[in-house]
């Protein structure tokens, strides 16, 4: 993964799927739950991660690197999706 095209398609790809995968999320409809105060709590709390993260980014990135932050990126993301997917069933998964 040293050459520079392979590191452009695949920044491009990640960068294609990222909002769509958002977005199906929130067609599960108020974030998969029935109620809309659901959505609002887990919507303030991803955005609450994003300043927060996006604040210490700079310096995670030059402590860490690249490959450690997209792991990282990748699982919480799917740890996101799982609250998202599971929390008409539980009702304390929005907050996680």
């Amino acid at each position: 993964m040293s050459g520079a095209r392979l590191q452009v398609i695949f920044i491009g790809l990640l960068a294609f799927c990222g909002p769509g995968l958002f977005n199906a999320l929130r067609g599960l409809g108020n974030a998969g739950a029935d109620d809309p105060s659901v959505a609002a709590i887990a919507n303030s709390c991803l955005y609450l991660t994003f300043a927060v993260s996006g604040y210490f980014a700079a310096a995670a990135f030059n402590l860490l690197g690249p490959i450690p932050l997209f792991v990282l990126g990748g699982l919480t993301y799917a740890i996101y999706a799982a609250c998202i997917f599971f929390s008409p069933s539980h009702a304390f998964l929005p907050v996680i």
